[in-house]
């Protein structure tokens, strides 16, 4: 699929141009290169009749959701609403749920995001809790997402232990929980492991996580201290070298690209 194919090869420079001032030249670029597909896929609107193919038409939507545009918001908004009011049926097309629920948890308010919880903690459909469990750790806000990250591991934790990857993988893809997701890793490391042992290679897997959203000096050496640690070079060397590589090709693309890269977009 063409579209996969590209959007795939932006979605690194995407990491790495949010975190500048750059953003929103890069914002404007990849709405009015969205803009098109998204209108002629209908948007948001449920496809009954099968006319789209089903992966293409989530992707064009998470994208235009993710960049802010306008309609993608308010209609994933709309869905939220008629979802927490619903009294029977969940009214969000099951193909749009992971982009209505993240949507919402991105442009909700604190209330939002605990109605999410609830309607997780009452949920008896994995695959249900596993997409809200994801669109949890949406949220920008900052105490969420603290709060979050010590929910996975409180003693009477209702998010199983299965689960914790994709819930601390969610919180590492958002611009301010990856911050706090670090934080935590490099405060709690032993507590971690204990959680992880015997499946090292799990605790291992965040460190690539985390080194997808670095391109700066100080998260190389950042990740270097962490990955250098003997309890997971002992088990998992592989992943550390591969996490390390990873964030020297971003530095090295933020360092000598991404300012040419800004230029070709405002010609």
């Amino acid at each position: 699929m063409p579209w996969r194919a590209a959007l795939d090869q932006f979605l690194p420079i995407y990491r790495i141009v949010r975190q500048t001032d750059q953003y929103e030249i890069f914002q404007k670029f990849m709405l009015c290169l969205i803009e098109p597909i998204y209108k002629q896929l209908e948007g948001m609107r449920e496809d009954s009749k099968q006319r789209h193919h089903v992966v293409h038409k989530t992707l064009i939507a998470s994208w235009a959701c993710r960049l802010q545009h306008a309609d993608c918001v308010k209609s994933a908004m709309d869905y939220w609403q008629q979802l927490i009011s619903a009294r029977a049926a969940n009214p969000v097309p099951p193909d749009l749920r992971a982009v209505v629920y993240c949507t919402a948890m991105r442009n909700g308010k604190a209330k939002d995001w605990q109605l999410m919880w609830e309607l997780y903690c009452n949920s008896t459909v994995a695959s249900e809790q596993r997409l809200m469990l994801q669109a949890l750790g949406c949220t920008p806000k900052e105490c969420l997402l603290q709060r979050y990250v010590q929910l996975i591991f409180s003693r009477k934790s209702l998010i199983r232990k299965q689960d914790a990857l994709l819930v601390l993988g969610s919180i590492i893809r958002n611009e301010i929980g990856y911050r706090i997701a670090k934080q935590y890793y490099m405060q709690h490391f032993q507590l971690l492991y204990k959680y992880f042992w015997p499946n090292i290679r799990e605790l291992a897997s965040l460190l690539v996580h985390f080194s997808q959203q670095m391109s700066t000096e100080q998260e190389l050496q950042q990740l270097t201290v962490l990955s250098s640690s003997r309890l997971l070079q002992r088990h998992t060397s592989r992943s550390c070298q591969r996490a390390l590589e990873q964030a020297e090709l971003n530095l090295a693309w933020r360092k000598e690209r991404l300012l040419q890269f800004i230029g070709c977009l405002n010609t």
